[in-house]
């Protein structure tokens, strides 16, 4: 969860409210978590001090970049799919479901979970953690399972937070 920590940054560093909903600036992506990827669009309401105060946290990251929002929207797929291990919801199109997010809601941090799930809340990294960790133990130790028992099965954050 050493990710969600450059989204904590960048949130305590916005001053301005409704600053969400606009379309990013750029994109962070902070793979530095085994079990997740960190994708965050940064606002444009982002004072200029407090921009470079987060590039400069990126250097201290593993593997964290920053996109600009052009670079990225350009072509989703390219920035998240090297991300996803192994797909277990091939049936949710969570590469555009993702690019949506943040762009509706920027300033606000979503996990790529290891296998294709998003993680929004506490309870969504822990499980993404704890599954990455049986999963790197034994692949078939993990098995997919329904929507309903799954915390970060994507179609359970994407329908509600992009109103389907």
């Amino acid at each position: 969860m050493k990710s969600l920590a450059v989204a904590t940054l960048l949130l305590a560093a916005l001053s301005s409210p409704g600053a969400l909903g606009a379309e990013p600036t750029h994109v962070v992506i902070d793979p530095s978590d085994q079990y997740t990827t960190t994708f965050l669009g940064v606002p444009k309401a982002l004072p200029a001090d407090k921009f470079q105060k987060l590039k400069e946290s990126l250097v201290q990251r593993k593997g964290a970049y920053l996109l600009s929002w052009q670079e990225f929207s350009g072509d989703p797929p390219r920035h998240i799919r090297p991300y996803i291990r192994r797909n277990d919801y091939p049936e949710v199109d969570v590469v555009g479901g993702l690019a949506r997010l943040l762009e509706r809601y920027d300033g606000t941090p979503f996990g790529l979970t290891w296998n294709g799930g998003l993680a929004v809340t506490q309870n969504d990294y822990r499980h993404a953690a704890r599954t990455y960790t049986a999963y790197a133990q034994d692949a078939a130790s993990v098995p997919r399972v329904d929507r309903k028992a799954d915390p970060v099965h994507p179609a359970n954050h994407l329908d509600p937070l992009l109103a389907k």
